[in-house]
């Protein structure tokens, strides 16, 4: 795995609590295309959450398939058994939570956790612990989202990704993708970058003629204008350089 330096959604999570909605429907749509390749090639996740989501510059990257299931293929007896569950109780689909046979739609469900906590800055069920947890995954319905900036549909599309019966959910991630995409586009995320610029230091006369003062000056000057007007740079012109010289 190459190293990706940044920080994972939980992270950014904590931080700011809920995110701008551009911003969450962004993320939205880097995992989901992610889940898209990973169900194609029959692939299901089971552990979508933000400890596993990283947010790299402006793009967001899906981790830690440890987990994972191949669809149609006999789970492992030392990973789990019929009836045992595996997950994070915050964000397992219902099936999954019961020990049921999961499709890529389980992973949405857990999606659908994720995009619920970006708006709402919590996720749709909490407990005092695991099991209670589980519960409310098992037979409750998941609140309705409200926040002032939520489009009704993009509030559907989340209550469809909760539901509990996993046909009424998006049918897949690519058909979920599509929905993502008609709900804005990828917002402009501004990346800091170092500034450019330098300071040109004043040039010295050391002949021993006076009169070619003047080429050192000039020389100076003009190099701050060639730098400034060529490259784009922010120079610090030499009456700010105080002490400093070099030798020509």
């Amino acid at each position: 795995m190459p190293f990706v330096e940044g920080e994972t959604l939980r992270q950014r999570l904590d931080r700011e609590g809920r995110l701008p909605l551009d911003r969450a429907l962004a993320i939205a749509r880097d995992v989901t295309e992610a889940l898209a390749y990973a169900h194609a090639q029959g692939v299901v996740h089971r552990d979508v959450k933000p400890e596993n989501v990283f947010c790299y510059q402006e793009r967001a990257l899906v981790a830690d398939f440890g987990i994972a299931k191949v669809m149609d293929r006999p789970e492992p007896e030392t990973l789990t058994r019929v009836g045992t569950m595996v997950g994070t109780a915050a964000y397992v689909s219902p099936e999954q939570a019961g020990g049921d046979p999961v499709d890529g739609r389980s992973d949405l469900y857990s999606l659908g956790c994720m995009l619920f906590e970006m708006i709402a800055g919590r996720p749709p069920f909490q407990a005092a612990n695991a099991y209670a947890l589980i519960a409310r995954h098992l037979v409750e319905t998941a609140p309705s989202l409200e926040r002032d900036d939520l489009p009704a549909s993009l509030a559907d599309l989340v209550a469809r990704l909760l539901a509990k019966d996993p046909a009424d959910r998006p049918p897949s991630a690519v058909a979920l993708l599509d929905e993502l995409k008609s709900q804005g586009g990828r917002p402009t995320v501004r990346v800091p970058r170092p500034p450019k610029g330098l300071a040109v230091l004043p040039l010295v006369n050391l002949s021993a003629d006076p009169e070619n003062e003047y080429f050192s000056d000039g020389l100076t000057e003009d190099l701050i204008t060639k730098l400034h007007n060529g490259l784009g740079l922010e120079v610090t012109p030499r009456s700010a350089v105080f002490g400093l010289s070099t030798r020509t």
